[in-house]
């Protein structure tokens, strides 16, 4: 009695969301534009934190003007008095910018996790409006800071509440989630990649126009105007009417939902009973290569692109070469929609924030260890190999295409098992 009692009230909650769902499925754009309005901010803030830190540093500790050109630097000759304080300035700066970019790394490792597998539970506008709300208070420290010229470290902690409430990690998480939710997997890998094309635009944009806005308004505006964005966010995550939700909040109590977080984030790491844990042989469902390849396939493609393009750059003597590895790489930037498609597919409706949370903290931290790496090899051989970087890249690129074709043997060896069992009559 109580197990029926259980299951049915299991069954109710699996398909109360269903008619919405439904409805939000037939909608052409769902958190296409609150991604947009948040990259905006995303996109710009360190390039302009870091403008506007070199001009506060110079201006109060060197009473300093710095040149409007970006290469003021290299036309002035390193004997001169001035070529040593812009060094200065751009050291410190330099310091500045790396407890900024700690504040928006690590503190999302943690919340994303908890903040997305939650989001499996209480719905995906938790983790899609949190992010907006850290980005907006971030944006506010810096506009107190410019209008009242406030101490510096107040930026250190709006940056620390931008990650705190997951930033660009749970940003990534709630609206791959929510999208993972309202489509099948033959629309996923296309939907996805409406994401990435969104987040592509709106930073290429808008840093052309805060390059100019800068220079014409003033710091101060550009900040008013990516507020304006985030705002646009906030009202759009917030209005009922428009961003609907996919999954209705759970009424069970705390220390249960704790427990089934935990239980979740577990189970994401074990083999499930249906197999489909590291199958990389589903068809994907975009436009063109799903109509002849696998999910597989399309990665070495992509990955087989990143590596030309890095060995094109790091054998290129001239301009021309140059812009040819942009068109040799062209396909690389497939990959990432497909890797979150293909792991969608592998976990179940009720894993996707956890898995999706785990995906973009792995991605945060590398986005930040893999610069210092890079940097550093490049600071240690620029002296007899400058090109050395781009083929040790070229390398690294080459252990995603060994992982693939692992995961395709492990994949059809579990297919040819399943079809053994089938015609034997043993299917678990």
């Amino acid at each position: 009695m109580i197990d029926h009692k259980n299951n049915l009230k299991m069954d109710e909650t699996k398909t109360q969301p269903e008619n919405v769902t439904l409805r939000v499925s037939r909608r052409t754009v769902t958190v296409e534009p609150v991604v947009f309005f948040v990259m905006c901010w995303l996109g710009n803030v360190l390039s302009i934190s870091s403008q506007y830190l070199q001009r506060r540093i110079a201006t109060d500790k060197y009473n300093y003007t710095l040149p409007n050109t970006s290469n003021a630097t290299c036309d002035i000759n390193s004997s001169s008095p001035d070529f040593y304080i812009q060094k200065e300035i751009q050291s410190e700066a330099s310091q500045w910018m790396l407890y900024l970019n700690a504040c928006a790394t690590f503190p999302p490792l943690i919340s994303t996790i908890i903040i997305g597998a939650w989001s499996d539970i209480h719905g995906r506008k938790i983790a899609i409006g949190l992010p907006v709300l850290g980005c907006t208070l971030n944006c506010l420290s810096f506009i107190a800071v410019i209008l009242f010229h406030l101490r510096l470290e107040i930026l250190i902690l709006g940056g620390f509440l931008q990650g705190a409430l997951g930033g660009y990690p749970l940003l990534l998480t709630g609206c791959l989630a929510y999208i993972s939710d309202i489509t099948t997997e033959k629309q996923r890998t296309f939907r996805i990649s409406m994401i990435e094309i969104t987040l592509m635009v709106a930073i290429a944009g808008t840093q052309i126009g805060t390059g100019y806005l800068i220079e014409d308004a003033g710091f101060l505006t550009t900040f008013y105007v990516l507020l304006g964005f985030l705002l646009s966010g906030i009202i759009y995550v917030s209005v009922p009417c428009i961003l609907l939700e996919t999954r209705l909040s759970s009424k069970m109590s705390v220390a249960h939902q704790l427990k089934g977080i935990w239980q979740d984030m577990k189970l994401l790491f074990k083999t499930n009973t249906n197999r489909r844990r590291g199958d990389g042989g589903s068809t994907i469902g975009a436009k063109i290569l799903p109509m002849f390849l696998s999910d597989s396939w399309i990665l070495h493609i992509c990955f087989i692109s990143l590596v030309a393009s890095m060995i094109t750059i790091g054998l290129a003597k001239t301009d021309a070469i140059i812009y040819l590895s942009a068109i040799i790489g062209c396909l690389r930037v497939l990959s990432p929609p497909v890797v979150r498609s293909l792991m969608s597919k592998t976990v179940t409706d009720q894993e996707q924030g956890v898995m999706f949370s785990f995906l973009s903290s792995a991605v945060g931290a590398a986005e930040f260890v893999a610069p210092l790496i890079l940097n550093s090899i490049y600071s240690a051989t620029v002296f007899f190999d400058p090109s050395l970087v781009f083929y040790i890249s070229a390398g690294m690129a080459v252990l995603p295409i060994i992982l693939t074709c692992m995961f395709q043997v492990i994949a059809h060896n579990r297919y040819e098992h399943l079809v053994v069992g089938m015609d034997d009559g043993h299917v678990n």
